[in-house]
């Protein structure tokens, strides 16, 4: 890789790295249905750096991404729940997308939904599990999902089971969140990529949920 595409990758990166910082300290709103919820799409980043570089840059993505909030917001919740919660999050979208590149590697667009799908339902799944095992009851101030009592979540669900209001709080939350990561970053991806591939020179054809060596088209 000539010295031009190795400043210009790193440059990106760290644009990268940067705007993913403050979509998740400042471009954030709460969910309607539980407003300790957040809604924040810095995630999309995380998709893009995937795309253009491949799974090693997202991670790094992902780690500059929450350390930033971390420095710039300070720790969220007990022991900074929001913060491990957005590295997961962040994470399973790049194993996820890197799961399904390795099983879609159609170009068509019934593939690319499928693909986009697949991602949002792995991500949703993870976090669900995730809350229910370990985030909330830190959230809510206990070690274990093994203290939390069927009352713990029925102030705000309406729900008399710590199970349900799990599924009931995060699937729901979790679906809508990640098809707007997705939704985004298939959208917003094709410009970027156009103007990476027009930069750098780059003749190769890519294909969508192909792991890629020096990006992936969308």
């Amino acid at each position: 890789m000539s010295k031009k595409r190795v400043l210009f990758k790193f440059t990106l990166l760290a644009i990268l790295g940067a705007l993913g910082v403050v979509l998740m300290s400042y471009i954030q709103f709460p969910y309607p249905f539980a407003p300790f919820l957040i809604i924040e799409i810095s995630d999309f980043v995380i998709i893009l750096t995937f795309l253009l570089f491949g799974l090693k840059e997202a991670v790094i993505v992902t780690l500059v991404k929450t350390l930033g909030d971390l420095m710039f917001r300070g720790p969220v919740g007990p022991y900074g729940v929001g913060q491990i919660t957005a590295f997961i999050a962040s994470m399973t979208y790049c194993l996820g997308m890197w799961a399904v590149s390795k099983l879609v590697r159609k170009e068509k667009l019934g593939f690319k939904i499928l693909g986009y799908t697949s991602i949002v339902i792995i991500v949703t799944t993870v976090m669900t599990i995730a809350n229910y095992f370990v985030l909330t009851p830190i959230f809510l101030g206990q070690f274990s999902f093994l203290d939390m009592t069927n009352d713990s979540l029925a102030q705000m669900t309406g729900i008399n089971s710590y199970l349900l209001s799990i599924i009931a709080l995060y699937v729901p939350f979790n679906l809508m969140k990640g098809t707007m990561v997705v939704a985004v970053a298939a959208t917003a991806g094709m410009a970027i990529l156009k103007i990476y591939q027009k930069k750098l020179g780059d003749n190769h054809e890519h294909k969508e949920f192909k792991e890629p060596t020096e990006g992936t088209d969308l």
